[in-house]
């Protein structure tokens, strides 16, 4: 029986929906929170208004966008730069990078609600898995989004809870999500009062968070995304105010440890990628290097056939980049595919990366 690895990025959330005119009438969502690529996370003209909850972000946000608008722009080697170098000389940079996080996770909740539609791409994913690998996959979501989840619980008829952590894992489909999630919470921590904001209290130490990372836990249980709230919370088992941060990692360049979710999800990966016979990969430009090592590691001497849906990145390139860094990937050009997710799921080339694949 098949048994699939698929790896989504940016590009799979944003191209998840056909923008038919069925789409745009039944959704008038469809434009304004279409999932964004990273060069587009501040687009002041749709996201206004979650940019205003978060006034830190103001002048980095600025700075980012002004950035992005030059020739062969690169989100993540711009985060890198400014939390290595520009931090030293401006320290304000590592609360404006733990506003960055709390922007994310308030983003991407609001993205989950608004551009969610219950037929989808990622729906009839799960149908394929279905019909031609016995319900069994493991999917690699680099999306802060909630858009795959909601759907899988959807074709599951609720059979799975985003309110669950550990249900990414319980399930036929393993989802691992190896940066987090808009509405997962690192463990609480305790305040003195209810008037200190998470921000506040993260902020305090934000260079130490920023460099370092932090080694808590994900709690269990996640934040309702319909009711997203940054304020501190009263636990009576702790007889305190607490307070939590978003367990989301911020896309960084060339960080070979930069995942947040726990090592029970990390131990089903690498079981998952032993069992994998074949790789579909949409909309992930490959820039996490920490995937790569895991990739080389447990596929050890196998040779693994791999599709990749690239939108407007040429053949060679794909071929170049995914070979060199996962030497065992085998990658036909004609299973590249650069015209973009919607596109791709109207070949044949689509069903049979499911039912034939050699």
């Amino acid at each position: 029986m098949a048994y699939p690895l698929i790896i989504l990025g940016a590009g799979a959330s944003m191209d998840y929906l056909r923008a038919d005119d069925h789409i745009e009438h039944r959704n008038n969502n469809f434009s304004r929170y279409r999932s964004p690529l990273m060069n587009q996370l501040f687009d002041d003209t749709r996201f206004y208004e979650i940019l205003d909850r978060h006034p830190m972000m103001g002048s980095f946000a600025t700075d980012v966008m002004n950035a992005m608008g030059r020739s062969n722009p690169n989100f993540e080697a711009y985060l890198t730069d400014a939390r290595d170098n520009l931090a030293k000389t401006n320290p304000a940079i590592y609360s404006q990078l733990v506003s960055l996080i709390f922007y994310l996770a308030d983003l991407f909740s609001e993205i989950s609600v608004k551009y969610y539609y219950p037929r989808n791409h990622y729906i009839d994913l799960f149908q394929k898995i279905d019909n031609y690998c016995g319900s069994q996959s493991c999917i690699v979501n680099f999306n802060y989004d909630l858009l795959l989840e909601r759907s899988l619980c959807a074709h599951l008829n609720g059979g799975f809870d985003i309110l669950k952590v550990d249900d990414y894992i319980n399930k036929n489909v393993k989802v691992i999500k190896i940066h987090g999630a808009c509405n997962w919470r690192y463990n609480p921590q305790t305040v003195h009062t209810k008037q200190t904001t998470a921000f506040d209290f993260f902020s305090n130490f934000s260079k130490e968070l920023i460099t370092n990372g932090t080694k808590d836990q994900i709690y269990p249980l996640a934040s309702d995304i319909n009711n997203v709230n940054f304020n501190p919370e009263y636990v009576e088992g702790l007889q305190s105010w607490t307070v939590k941060l978003p367990a989301i990692s911020l896309p960084l360049k060339d960080k070979t440890s930069n995942y947040v979710c726990n090592e029970s999800h990390i131990n089903i990966l690498k079981e998952s990628i032993k069992k994998a016979d074949r790789v579909l990969i949409i909309g992930w430009r490959g820039a996490d290097q920490y995937l790569f090592t895991l990739l080389k590691n447990e596929l050890g001497d196998k040779k693994i056939n791999v599709t990749v849906v690239a939108k407007n990145s040429t053949a060679e390139s794909v071929i170049q980049h995914f070979a060199s860094n996962v030497p065992q990937f085998r990658i036909n050009p004609k299973n590249v595919h650069q015209t973009g997710f919607s596109d791709f799921m109207k070949t044949e080339d689509y069903e049979n990366f499911f039912k034939n694949y050699d």
